[in-house]
């Protein structure tokens, strides 16, 4: 039996040829004679190989031959090893040298890769579905917003009338409770039939639901998600035609989803979901109307027809539906597609990839002043160079192993920095935003590891390049031969000072992109919000089960809680309404205004609805403009009311009194409900903080009532008075879940999240680069004084006075300073344009943020200077000549 092929290549490759046919042949023969005495030939290939592997060691350990005569028989990788090993010693004999390029290195891939953890997983990493590329979101879109909702019957019309569609669903977001075998509110969606099979999904346990189980009738049947099953079902394969119950109603399990999926979808509309029953919408009823547009709806594109193409059909189908139907749609609106991928990604597309240029400019100073520490090493070592030279060593081989050398710094920057990424990734998953999508897949992979192995490779390169290319690694005949001195030409110098000047614009360019993301949040976080959110607190009600299907039960409820809670003591005013603002929960209904009666689009009305109790405005502190709010008075059987607010007033009555005019709108079987504007009251930002206000339309919860409810309560002792709250919830309504528990004040902040996230980090990547560019500074005056030691010492024994020495070390490096500036002021604009859909009524180059940049450059340019001028001027004259 022979022994293991790859292990004698190994000896062969990393030995030389005599060793290696001594040891290879020894090794040989000692396995053969084991085996013949019935060793295990599994055993013994395993001790060849540790056999191998020690003497391969020995060999890199053991000094190398002092003699030239064998150079000639080395192998390549034995040549190389031995120049690895011996560059090794020489960086580990220069601590100084190893630190001040390891150090910032590592901490900028550090940087780097937690950043482009979260890019990959965001952006990068594909969505886990067949043909991700043909799923789509379709909807409404006014000019210059995203994919809205879509009304049940435009949904009917686009899935029976597109031919670009081999897939159609619509979709809904649902909130149930599931109240067997245990009570927990879970994530769920409701979803047309055949949304499965669109997607290519296939449940792990049962099946699909069927065309006939999307009907109001048959719609009480569930699929669950792996995760669902495994918390709450302990992963039991018969929970298949189980019934569960959800709002305290009977649902029949019909199906697990497998592990591997991914709601792609549900994070895209909604939020993940963990449950999801069929919609079960019938044509007539009162939601399933054209104005009713709170569905959502996504499809897959018939492969071979183009993204346009379909959405081109879209808009040619609704143009006829605007025709046949003009009061229902608004003219504003037309039919719009965009890629499921692009729908998840859009809101931190741009925050993240500027976050990821910021760093990789970053690791830009970092490799810049490497380079330059190698620029200033390479010039240290020209006496040694010359030795090696005159050894018989080639151009060639000088050059190989100051590569060797940036490759041992760069390699050894990257394993520390990625330890610091793993830890700098776990605590930006930690710390982001909730609104951050595809969150939990953020993580090191291979994908991660190859960035890694690329940033060294690039800084290596760099490191290992500049040198050359500055000339100080020119040939050894032109360079000094005196030990311990090193001449400057004058292209080594001005390469350090052009690294100095890239490091400063950099900095500049990340403290004015992050100074204007700073103003931007503080002027966002200052806007008005139309109500005042000083003591209020919001939390959700749901009622579950079939009582409260029943409008008068769910007011009952509404009237005695509200009247409850405002008895307690500490609290100043409550109410419920069916949304509230920056809640993320939307509701959008058409109508036209009664006096014009011409069912035109254009003259067709959209309002974002509040159903509300009548304190509602008071406790959210929203003014009243003109007329009266909710009333008392404004029960079911009283006629229908409404109260609108300002942008409303303007854009639908302009120059003219909304107060007694009259908006129809359409209920769903052909009926209609006229509604007549009682008063006006500020506008209110719903969507956004950075959104302008909508028309707005506040309801009485006695005239439209919502099962799923918010309570808000103004308190200013609200920790105290929750438990109180929370007992009057459960004595008027046991089967009630109390959720979402927060201060109105968390909804602005959130809204603003991922802006001051993104502020939070280019500035923090901001201050990285000023110090990097500080030390950077530091190292190339301080170079320079210590090469002009003797000159200094001369000038101060002839006289000269220590402020013209002082001027003559900052002048260079502040006119570096100041080229820096300029370009990097010249740069901002690209970099700050990136910026514009993130700043909120602020420049892309804010006068303040520039200005506190610049300040900062003069801080460092003189935190460099500091020490380098006090050493420069304390040089004695008779010490700067003795060492000549």
């Amino acid at each position: 039996m022979r022994p293991p092929h790859l292990a004698r290549r190994l000896l062969d490759g990393c030995l030389d040829a005599d060793a290696a046919e001594a040891i290879g042949g020894d090794l040989t023969e000692e396995f053969q004679r084991r085996i013949a005495r019935g060793r295990s030939p599994l055993w013994m290939r395993v001790w060849f190989w540790r056999q191998t592997v020690v003497a391969v060691a020995w060999r890199w350990r053991a000094p190398a031959p002092r003699s030239l005569a064998g150079a000639g028989r080395r192998t390549m990788v034995e040549t190389l090893w031995t120049e690895a090993r011996q560059t090794f010693r020489a960086v580990r004999r220069s601590p100084g040298f190893a630190l001040g390029a390891i150090v910032p290195l590592a901490l900028a891939i550090g940087l780097a890769t937690s950043v482009f953890a979260v890019v990959h997983a965001v952006l990068l990493r594909p969505l886990p579905i067949p043909r991700p590329d043909r799923l789509v979101a379709v909807g409404e879109q006014p000019a210059g917003e995203s994919i809205g909702n879509i009304g049940f019957q435009t949904f009917l019309d686009f899935r029976d009338q597109a031919t670009s569609f081999d897939g159609f669903a619509a979709i809904r977001g649902w909130s149930p409770t599931l109240t067997s075998p245990a009570t927990v509110r879970l994530n769920g969606m409701r979803v047309t039939s055949g949304y499965f099979s669109m997607l290519g999904i296939k449940p792990a346990l049962g099946r699909d639901f069927t065309v006939d189980e999307d009907t109001p009738e048959t719609r009480r049947v569930a699929i669950l998600s792996d995760a669902l099953w495994r918390r709450e079902f302990g992963s039991d394969p018969g929970v298949v035609d189980r019934v569960i119950k959800l709002n305290e109603v009977e649902y029949r399990v019909v199906g697990v989803l497998p592990a591997s999926f991914e709601d792609v979808v549900g994070t895209a509309r909604y939020s993940p979901s963990e449950i999801w029953s069929p919609l079960g919408y019938k044509a007539g009823a009162d939601s399933t109307c054209r104005g009713c547009r709170h569905l959502r709806a996504v499809a897959s594109i018939k492969p071979g027809v183009t993204e346009v193409a379909a959405n081109q059909e879209l808009r040619s189908l609704q143009a006829s539906y605007m025709k046949q139907f003009p009061a229902d749609y608004d003219a504003e609106d037309v039919a719009a597609v965009e890629r499921i991928s692009s729908v998840i990604a859009r809101p931190l597309a741009r925050p993240l990839y500027v976050l990821f240029t910021a760093v990789m400019l970053v690791l830009t100073i970092a490799a810049a002043n490497a380079a330059s520490l190698m620029v200033a090493r390479a010039a240290d070592q020209e006496h040694e160079r010359a030795l090696r030279a005159a050894l018989g060593a080639s151009r060639g081989q000088l050059m190989r192993q100051r590569g060797i050398e940036a490759l041992i710094v760069a390699g050894g920057a990257g394993a520390v920095g990625l330890g610091i990424g793993l830890a700098l990734t776990s605590w930006l998953v930690a710390h982001a935003p909730t609104t951050i999508p595809r969150a939990e897949l953020v993580g090191v992979n291979y994908s991660v590891l190859l960035f890694v192995l690329a940033a060294v490779v690039l800084t290596a390169g760099i490191m290992a390049m500049l040198p050359a290319l500055s000339g100080a690694l020119r040939p050894i005949g032109r360079a000094g031969s005196t030990p311990g001195r090193a001449t400057d030409t004058r292209a080594r110098v001005r390469a350090r000072e052009g690294l100095i000047v890239v490091d400063v614009a950099i900095a500049l360019m990340l403290a004015v992109g992050a100074g204007a993301m700073v103003r931007s949040v503080e002027r966002l976080l200052a806007v008005d919000t139309g109500f005042n959110p000083a003591d209020v607190y919001q939390m959700g009600l749901s009622g579950v089960g079939p009582r409260w299907n029943e409008d008068e039960v769910v007011r009952a409820f509404q009237r005695d809680l509200v009247a409850r809670v405002r008895q307690l003591p500490g609290v100043e005013g409550a109410a419920i309404a069916g949304q509230i603002p920056l809640g993320g929960n939307y509701d959008t209904r058409g109508g036209y205004l009664e006096e014009r009666q011409t069912d035109r689009s254009e003259d067709s009305v959209d309002f974002q609805r509040y159903s509300v109790t009548p304190d509602y405005l008071n406790v959210m502190g929203i003014p009243l403009k003109r007329g009266r709010g909710i009333a008392d008075a404004d029960r079911g059987n009283s006629p229908l009311v409404m109260v609108i607010n300002e942008t409303a007033a303007r854009k639908f009555w302009p120059d003219q009194d909304p107060i007694g005019r009259r908006v129809v709108f359409p209920a769903g079987g052909g009926k209609k409900k006229t509604l007549t504007v009682v008063g006006i009251v500020g506008d209110v930002r719903h969507y956004q903080l950075d959104e302008p206000p909508d028309p707005q339309m506040y309801l009485p919860q006695e005239q439209m009532t919502d099962s799923s409810m918010t309570l808000v309560v103004k308190s200013p002792r609200f920790a105290d008075v929750l438990p109180a709250i929370r007992e009057e919830v459960r004595a008027l309504g046991p089967d009630v879940p109390i959720f979402g528990v927060a201060p109105m004040a968390s909804l602005i902040a959130d809204s603003a999240a991922t802006r001051r996230f993104t502020a939070a980090l280019l500035g923090v990547f901001a201050v990285v680069a000023v110090l990097m560019t500080a030390a950077g500074l530091y190292g190339l005056v301080a170079y320079a004084v210590s090469r002009r030691t003797r000159e200094f010492g001369i000038r101060l024994a002839l006289g000269a006075p220590k402020g013209r020495i002082r001027r003559l070390v900052i002048a260079r490096g502040a006119l570096l300073t100041a080229a820096g500036g300029a370009l990097g002021l010249l740069l901002s604009m690209p970099l700050t344009r990136l910026l514009r859909d993130q700043l909120y009524e602020t420049s892309a180059l804010d006068t303040a943020a520039v200005a506190v940049g610049l300040l900062a450059l003069i801080a460092t340019s003189a935190l460099a200077h500091a020490v380098p001028v006090a050493r420069a001027t304390s040089v004695s004259p008779t010490v700067a000549l003795r060492g000549e």
